[in-house]
């Protein structure tokens, strides 16, 4: 009878870890499609420029451990090609973001459909990193940063090595190669490497082998 009732107290415990794990993967698979519908350019209006990667797997666990705050969830949905209206939509989304340590939420919109809202998510995750000096904080609030740095540096290196590094056109070559430099100095300021410093992209590159060297170096602070 013992072992009758032990058998059936393990197997209620494992049926309960499968549905759990079923219920984990079957929100972060509404969560990535739910994101999908918001970074993607339905639209068509920006096809010039190059198609942003998909998130990885690390960005979109972020993403739902931060839409328990419902306040992301409301910004997020007024990003879609559908509802834009104005800049100001990804603008106050940001400051939230920024404000409230939504790292991985800022991270997503690096690969948003307008690319302004690409590069201003660029540009508030490097406030952010500067700001970090300012915060008083535990040592697992401390331990939290650390990962947010080590979530940045690869998802940065991703969605640089799946662009290409130039692109035709006037005004669109110029906000792609603006988007390229905010990428590079965000990796120079989260490893302290100081290989681009002031520069723009352009002013600094000079080949390919510059360039992989560069990469090599942002990677080796990957843990």
């Amino acid at each position: 009878m013992k072992i009758f009732l032990t058998i059936l107290l393990c197997l209620s415990m494992f049926i309960g870890k499968t549905q759990t794990l079923k219920a984990d993967s079957l929100n972060t698979l509404l969560i990535e499609k739910y994101i999908d519908t918001i970074l993607k350019d339905t639209s068509k209006r920006f096809k010039e420029y190059p198609l942003p990667p998909k998130l990885t797997k690390k960005i979109l666990q972020g993403l739902k451990n931060e839409f328990v705050d419902d306040s992301v969830k409301y910004y997020f949905d007024h990003l879609s090609a559908s509802k834009f209206k104005w800049s100001i939509d990804y603008t106050a989304a940001l400051r939230y973001f920024k404000n409230n340590w939504n790292v991985y939420s800022i991270l997503a919109l690096t690969t948003h459909w307008n690319p302004d809202a690409r590069v201003s998510a660029l540009i508030t995750l490097n406030e952010f990193v500067k700001l970090r000096p300012l915060f008083c904080t535990t040592d697992a609030g401390y331990k939290k940063l650390l990962e947010m740095d080590q979530a940045s540096i690869s998802f940065l290196l991703y969605i640089l090595k799946s662009n290409p590094l130039f692109i035709s056109g006037s005004e669109n070559a110029t906000i792609h190669e603006h988007y390229i430099s905010n990428i590079l100095w965000n990796l120079d300021l989260l490893t302290n490497e100081k290989i681009i410093g002031k520069q723009s992209f352009h002013e600094w590159y000079k080949n390919n082998t510059q360039f992989e060297s560069a990469i090599q170096k942002w990677q080796a602070h990957i843990k």
